[in-house]
């Protein structure tokens, strides 16, 4: 019941019609951070951080638009008491994901809240075997998962919030 509700609401917004935003490619940066909710390895440890740089492919102007997205990005291979954005012991990702994005919100022809749902496979690399050895800790080189974000649109600028859920 609650999802057709939700879809009736969707449908109600993107048929007024909005523009949005054009299609074309979208380079971003930005900070990656998790809260573990087990901890297993070290029981003050439960944050995971790093950075993430990526592009957004749109592939149609107006309210509704299909993404493809691609991210590369490095993070902590194993949790850690503290969040450290760019210390050692990272592991490489690389991120693909598809999927459809809309406007929500209209402001003025330039400003806009948006929101996306996608898609993605994330793969992992480039990561210290031998630390993982030593943790007891297990790394699944592919992760299937669900993303959305919101994002404010002022031009050319997005500020997105992005999560994600693995599955």
């Amino acid at each position: 019941m609650h999802i057709r509700k939700y879809l009736t609401i969707l449908v109600l917004l993107l048929s007024l019609g909005l523009k949005g935003q054009e299609a074309g490619a979208t380079i971003y940066a930005g900070l990656f951070n998790a809260k573990l909710h087990s901890q297993n390895y070290c029981l003050s440890c439960k944050y995971q951080s790093g950075y993430v740089v990526g592009l957004d492919g749109r592939l149609n102007s107006g309210a509704l638009y299909f993404m493809i997205s691609g991210d590369y990005g490095k993070l902590d291979l194993l949790p850690v008491e503290t969040v450290d954005y760019f210390g050692k012991n990272k592991m490489t990702l690389f991120k693909l994901k598809a999927g459809m994005g809309f406007k929500i919100l209209g402001f003025s022809d330039r400003v806009y809240l948006s929101s996306k749902i996608q898609a993605a496979f994330t793969t992992i690399f480039n990561y210290d075997d031998d630390i993982l050895k030593l943790s007891n800790y297990q790394i699944n080189d592919g992760v299937l998962g669900v993303t959305t974000g919101l994002m404010l649109n002022y031009g050319a600028l997005i500020v997105e919030l992005e999560f994600e859920r693995g599955l």
